[in-house]
C-alpha cells in the first residue's frame, strides 16, 4: 500500500473543500492566482502581517449585507446551492449543509497560511427575497425564504469557466506547495 504524507492528505481535503477541485477559471483557478509571467500560483509567503481569520480573504469590508434576491438553484455537485444577487449587483452563491461551517474555517486556515482562497461567509440565518423552492435543501429554508447554516461565496464577474481540474493534470504536479 503507498503511503501518502498527512500533509498532503489534508492540503488535498482542504482544497477540495475550497472547491479548487470544481473548475479551472481564466486568470485564475478557484483559489489560485497567476505570477507576472502567466504561471498558476497556488500559494505565496503571506510574510509577517497578521491576517483576519474572522472575515477571511474578502474581510470585513466585503461582508454581503442588504438584501438578498434569489438568481437560480445550482442542481450540480454534492451539495444544496443557488445563486443570489445583493443590493449592489454583485451575485454571491450559496451553499447549503452540513459542511458549510468547516468550509468556511477551511478557508480562512489556508488563506493565513498563504495559500489562495474564495471570498466566503458563513451566516446561521440569512433572509432572501423571491425565495423559490429547492430540488435539493429545502429542508434548510423556512416558508418566509429564511435559510438556516449558509456559506456565501462572492462570484467575481470576470471569472470564466474553461475547464475541469484534474488531481493528476494540473499545474501543480511535483510541487512542494501540492506535495507538501
Amino acid at each position: 500500500m503507498k503511503r501518502i504524507s498527512f500533509f498532503r492528505l489534508g492540503c488535498s481535503l482542504l482544497l477540495v473543500a475550497l472547491g479548487v477541485s470544481g473548475s479551472i477559471m481564466r486568470g485564475e483557478l478557484s483559489g489560485v492566482a497567476s505570477d507576472r509571467a502567466g504561471s498558476a500560483v497556488l500559494w505565496r509567503d503571506p510574510g509577517e502581517s497578521r491576517r483576519d481569520l474572522y472575515y477571511g480573504p474578502g474581510g470585513r469590508e466585503n461582508v454581503p449585507d442588504g438584501k438578498f434576491t434569489f438568481v437560480e438553484e445550482i442542481a450540480g455537485g454534492a451539495s444544496p446551492k443557488f445563486d443570489v444577487r445583493d443590493e449592489d449587483g454583485t451575485q454571491w452563491r450559496v451553499k447549503l449543509g452540513d459542511e458549510v461551517r468547516s468550509e468556511t474555517a477551511a478557508t480562512r486556515l489556508l488563506w493565513a497560511a498563504g495559500y489562495f482562497a474564495d471570498e466566503n461567509y458563513y451566516f446561521a440565518e440569512l433572509r432572501i427575497e423571491g425565495m423559490k423552492p429547492l430540488r435539493r435543501g429545502q429542508e434548510f429554508v423556512t416558508g418566509d425564504g429564511t435559510i438556516r447554516g449558509a456559506r456565501m461565496e462572492r462570484r467575481p464577474k470576470h471569472r470564466k469557466q474553461i475547464g475541469t481540474w484534474s488531481w493528476f493534470e494540473n499545474p501543480f504536479v511535483g510541487t512542494r506547495e501540492l506535495n507538501g
